[in-house]
Formats: C-alpha cells, structure tokens, sequence
C-alpha cells in the first residue's frame, strides 16, 4: 500500500462510529414509532426519508458545519425524545411523530456532518465511504439482530440517542472547539456540558427503571411487561404491551373472576356476551390476560387466536381466566386470520371478539374486506362480530362501519365509561350483526389487502 493511501485506526472508528450512530438511531426511531400507532409504510418512509436527507444536506455542497449549532439542538432535542418515549399514549400522536421525527434529523445531521467534516483527501476516498458503508451495516445488525438477543425492551432507542451525543461531545473535545482560546469560555464549555447531560438524561428514562415491572419479555411482536400492583379496589396482575394494558386480574379470591379493563359487563363486548343464548362457540382474536374466558359458562367453548408465543405463556402462567372458566377453553397459537382462513369447514361462531393490537397499534391486516370474509364465512347466521375500537391516535369507527357495509350488517357502536371500584377501563366497541339496529350512519371507509390509509382515521389532536 502507499503511504499516502493509508489511514489511520483512529479515522475508522470515527467513520465506523458516526456512520453506525446514525443507523442506529434511524432503526430505533422507526421502532418507537411503529409499536405505539401501526407497522405502516408511511411510520417506515418518514425516518427514512429524514435519514436519507441529512446525508444529502451533510455532503452537499452549500453546506457549511456549525458543530455548535448541533451540539446545542441535540442538547434539546434528546431530552425531549426520551421523554416522550416515557410518556407514552398520554402524548398525542402528532407531538409523538413531530418529536421523533426532528430528534432523529438532528441526531443524524450531527453524525453525518462530522462524517462529512472529515472526509480525507480524493485518494482515500474509498476507505472512507467503505468505512461508512459497514458502519451503517453495524447499526442495522446491533438493532434487528444484536438488541432483541440482548434487551427485553427497546433500549436501543434511549441508548441511541446517549451514543449521539457522546460521539459528538468527543469530536466537540477533540475537534479543536474545546482549547480554542479565541472563543469565550462559556461557548467552549456550555455546549460540551449541555451534551454531557443530554447523553445522561435518556439513561435515567430506561424502561428496566420502572420500580412495578416483574418481568420483561421482548420478542419480534413488541415488549411485554408483567407486573403486580395495589388498586382501589385491591391487589393485581397486570399484563402491559408498550405503554398499554392488556389485561389485568385481581389477586383477591372473591375478585378474581371478574372481568376487568376493557372488558366489564358494560361494556360492549360484556354486553353482548351475557345476551348470548348458552351453550354458546365464541372466538376471540387476541388472548391478552385471557379475560374473556370470565364470561363462560358450563357447555360453551372459547376458542382464542393468539400470534405471540409470550402472551400464550403469560396467560397462563401469570393468570387464572382460562383456569377458572366454567367454559371450555382453546388457545390457538398463530395468525388469527390465517387459522380461520385454513378452516375449510365454517366453524359456526355465535360471536367473533375482534381485540388484537400490539400496545396501542393496529394489525391493519384483521380489518380489511378481504378478512371480513373469513369473519362472515365462520360466523353464523344471526351472529355478532364484535370489535375493539379504542385506540388513542386512530379513530377506527369509519373502518368498521364500512365492513358492515360491505357485509350487508348493522353496526352499533358501544362507549363504556371505567369504574375503578370494578377495575374496568374505558372502552369502545361496535357490535356487528344481522338484526336492525338504530345506530347513527358516519362516515365509513372500507379497507383492502391493497389499500389501507391511516392518515384517513388519524385523531390529528
């Protein structure tokens, strides 16, 4: 090799580092976005496209590094994503994506400019965008390979957004900014202290730091945490998918039956099931906690649709429903409307329970027209399709009212307020069935296998 073609091991790892700093952050930001509303194309386009211009601004020709300029708008921004982060579905969708979507253009803009800043000479060129190259593969392996092996939750994210600013605090130090003396002092030292908290700030926000949790699972459907709690009405179990409650029972022997959360007996699904005629065939698409099961009665069959090999394990190892149901219970573990769909004979459900979400997101896939075939085929006449519709960023009643449409049903929709003495939540369904209704017409949109749009039903608040 040439002298003057070699590089140096401490210019790699800056190119490995910045290069892999960015990917990372692009990866987790898509996450975080994904398991809180839908796995969409547009939540996947928006952090790419963001990603993908900072290197067109970074290393195109007008643009001029301002290394304190990113070093005090990560100070902002980081700490603003980490607490969003935490917050959850008490946050708005709008402010949710606003934030993560600057908090990432910042963070790569910052990386991508000091990568941009230490370009070699033409000669060395090549080392260089090779270097960055395998320093965006890095990224991308430490997130989709490397954090589910080794983290129960996604702490790629906060720890993402602490590498950012380190790597630029260090180039910040070591970049000349720190001992230039003709640079007031508080312009040196400011922005490299602004950066030392901000890399410390998401740390303190590590989803392991929550004092309640009891157990953390993580797999390719999300994180799931188990937990005991006190209530007002006593002891309990709770089951959370990301920030939501996905069931929860009481600890108490005299309580432990009652059906909690989103499912009480004023409810929408807690009403239609206790008008069943028994012995009744119900299926439910979702286990959580197994609530559901708390409406058996001896004689009937219950049959849940779960995709997540946790949730089953949870389910049954955490909670007593399925147990203690007079009904006999069946859990089948796999896509819910690929089971159905691979049941040639129609399974003649007098209910269909429609409640699978992972946290706060939407399987789009469970509410388009196409499905709502394999729902019509295996109920029977006179039957209910029941839906779960609450959901804090999508207001999903249109979607279900154009299925009703195109399946020739009436709908009506059922708002349930909690009663914390009972342990019962908030909760929106809309009941599907033959028999005249006198529910409201709205606004409905139907869904397809090609063609599903969140921005129609996304609570813009």
């Amino acid at each position: 090799m040439q002298p003057g073609l070699t590089v140096s091991l401490r210019e790699v790892s800056w190119w490995l580092g910045l290069s892999a700093a960015g990917s990372v952050i692009l990866l987790a930001t898509t996450n975080q976005m994904c398991q809180e509303i839908a796995s969409t194309p547009f939540l996947w386009v928006l952090p790419l496209a963001i990603y993908l211009s900072t290197f067109i601004l970074a290393f195109g020709p007008r643009h001029r590094h301002n290394r304190g300029l990113y070093t005090r708008a990560l100070a902002v921004a980081v700490p603003a994503a980490s607490g969003i982060s935490v917050m959850g579905l008490a946050v708005p969708v709008t402010i949710h994506i606003a934030v993560f979507s600057i908090a990432l253009f910042i963070c790569a803009m910052a990386c991508h400019s000091e990568l941009a800043l230490s370009r070699p000479d033409p000669a060395r060129l090549t080392y260089f965008y090779l270097s960055i190259a395998a320093g965006g593969a890095l990224g991308g392996v430490m997130v989709a390979l490397g954090a589910p092996l080794v983290f129960t939750s996604y702490l790629e994210f906060p720890l993402g957004l602490s590498f950012c600013c380190l790597l630029v605090l260090l180039r910040w130090i070591t970049g000349g900014n720190w001992n230039d003396r003709t640079i007031p002092a508080h312009r040196r030292f400011a922005p490299a202290i602004g950066l030392a908290l901000a890399a410390l700030i998401p740390l303190a926000f590590l989803p392991e730091n929550e004092p309640l949790t009891t157990s953390s699972f993580r797999n390719f459907y999300g994180v799931l945490r188990f937990r005991e709690r006190s209530s007002v009405a006593g002891p309990q179990r709770e089951m959370r998918h990301g920030h939501t409650t996905h069931g929860f029972q009481f600890m108490e022997q005299s309580k432990r039956a009652w059906p909690t959360s989103y499912y009480g007996h004023a409810s929408g699904i807690g009403l239609a099931l206790d008008r069943l005629a028994h012995p009744a065939n119900v299926a439910v698409i979702g286990l959580g906690a197994g609530t559901l099961a708390a409406y058996g009665k001896p004689g009937d069959h219950i049959r849940f649709y779960e995709i997540n090999p946790d949730v089953i394990a949870l389910s049954k190892n955490y909670f007593s429903f399925q147990r203690d149901s007079a009904a006999t219970i069946e859990v089948i573990e796999g896509d819910a409307r690929l089971r159905l769909a691979q049941q040639q004979v129609p399974l003649n459900f007098d209910l269909i329970a429609v409640d699978a979400f992972t946290s706060d997101a939407i399987p789009t896939h469970l509410l388009t027209k196409e499905c709502a075939d394999i729902y019509r085929r295996h109920l029977k006449n006179g039957g209910i399709l029941a839906i779960h519709i609450s959901n804090h960023s999508l207001d999903l009643a249109p979607v279900v009212r154009g299925i009703a449409q195109y399946l020739g049903m009436q709908s009506m929709r059922v708002d349930s307020e909690g009663n914390p003495a009972l342990g019962t939540s908030e909760a929106s369904w809309v009941a599907l069935s033959d028999e005249p209704s006198a529910a409201k017409n709205g606004r409905a949109i139907l869904w397809t296998d090609d063609h599903v749009s969140l921005w129609q039903v996304m609570k813009w608040r």
